[in-house]
């Protein structure tokens, strides 16, 4: 520990005598970004599927945002049916990357984009979190967010279907 903090001590001249002239600008947009600015790489799984995970399809002010993995083809020639994933618990715990006894949910989900779907898996607020009917909101929100980036998914936004545990 110590050797760190001397190590760690000895860096610190160097950085406070940088040149007078270095600035730092940082770029201020027309109105507030929700894009993220250190996206998640996509994850990819057999059968050239890819995962996006943790993508972001709400955001209201006084909650944590509402994410979802999203597991697609990699190709996107021709729309596809979409399924998405309601994990169980009853609307007080449990989250999008579980399910029972499963060892690899999300290889699960990869699994049935391999067939010919696109799969998304929501993250919903729980019950300690928001009162009810804010979980149906939340999966509602993950639906719009299919239908309404279809043609970058790939989806048939005419057919987007639910599965889920007993929530």
């Amino acid at each position: 520990m110590k050797t760190v903090a001397l190590a760690l001590l000895t860096l610190l001249p160097a950085c406070a005598t940088a040149p007078a002239q270095t600035s730092v600008e940082a770029d201020i947009a027309a109105k507030t970004v929700r894009e993220d600015v250190f996206p998640q790489p996509e994850i990819r799984f057999p059968k050239d599927v890819v995962a996006y995970p943790q993508v972001e399809i709400s955001n209201l002010d006084g909650f944590r945002p509402i994410r979802m993995d999203i597991y697609a083809p990699r190709d996107r020639s021709h729309s596809r049916p979409a399924i998405l994933w309601v994990h169980g618990g009853g609307w007080s715990r449990g989250d999008a990357r579980t399910s029972g006894a499963y060892a690899d949910w999300p290889a699960v989900l990869a699994s049935l984009a391999a067939r010919g779907f696109v799969v998304a898996s929501v993250d919903y607020r729980l019950s300690g979190e928001a009162r009810f009917p804010a979980q149906i909101q939340d999966v509602k929100a993950a639906i719009r967010h299919l239908r309404l980036h279809s043609d970058a998914l790939g989806v048939d936004a005419s057919r987007v279907y639910l599965w889920g545990g007993s929530a």
